[in-house]
């Protein structure tokens, strides 16, 4: 779910733009990171394999964001420091590939989190991995992020409907809390996609507002996860 396209445009260095980007990336992933961890003790005492999927689409979102934190960095820092920076054409396929793969299996699991019982399948996790891996070298290749958005973007929305239908079918008070971690899941992918527009809404002024109200529903999203815990 990471925006794709973030290597700054043009060869100066913008330390407000640097410092937007850092920061929201740093909390982003601090949230996933302890949404992972605060789960763990959970799945420790059950073993549910829901929540194991569900606690390790947070750790894939986390490591996707690392590494959309590790190409910004480095495509800033070489340019700052060295006076160097690879080719767009060359750095955006490389990061397309790794984040697409990360962000569609975080997708993947989040959804088996849902389904897990229908969908017993000996080989699943592996069976995941490659079908991932396969849409991210077919984007790769075709150089079509539309390809991952689509993809992505079913899946969101099946995870939703299959959420909402456990929390029907369910006694548990937890379950709308859950319904809406999706939901709110899905809200944070759409704001996020809006950042894959025209070169000039890649502006710091309107950035902005688009992470702070991302950022705002993650810590939504934390705080209903750490509801659900107790």
């Amino acid at each position: 779910m990471p925006r794709l396209n973030f290597f700054p445009r043009g060869s100066f260095f913008d330390p407000t733009r640097m410092g937007i980007e850092l920061i929201y990336l740093l909390i982003v992933i601090a949230i996933c990171l302890f949404i992972y961890f605060k789960t763990k003790d959970m799945y420790d005492l059950t073993k549910h394999k829901g929540i194991g999927y569900f606690r390790n689409a947070f750790l894939l979102f986390a490591s996707a964001y690392i590494f959309r934190f590790a190409f910004f960095l480095f495509g800033n820092v070489s340019r700052l420091v060295f006076d160097f920076s690879l080719p767009r054409q060359f750095m955006g396929p490389i990061s397309l590939l790794f984040i697409g793969y990360l962000s569609t299996l975080a997708i993947f699991f989040l959804t088996m989190s849902t389904i897990w019982k229908r969908f017993k399948h000996k080989h699943a996790d592996h069976l995941l991995h490659a079908i991932a891996l396969f849409i991210s070298l077919v984007v790769f290749f075709l150089h079509s992020p539309v390809i991952l958005t689509i993809t992505q973007f079913i899946l969101l929305v099946f995870a939703i409907v299959m959420s909402y239908l456990n929390s029907k079918r369910s006694k548990s008070k937890k379950h709308p809390h859950m319904f809406l971690v999706y939901v709110l899941l899905f809200l944070f992918w759409i704001i996020n996609l809006s950042l894959l527009g025209p070169k000039h809404i890649h502006r710091v002024g309107f950035k902005t507002p688009v992470y702070v109200i991302s950022i705002i529903i993650f810590v939504i999203i934390f705080f209903k996860v750490k509801r659900w815990t107790k």
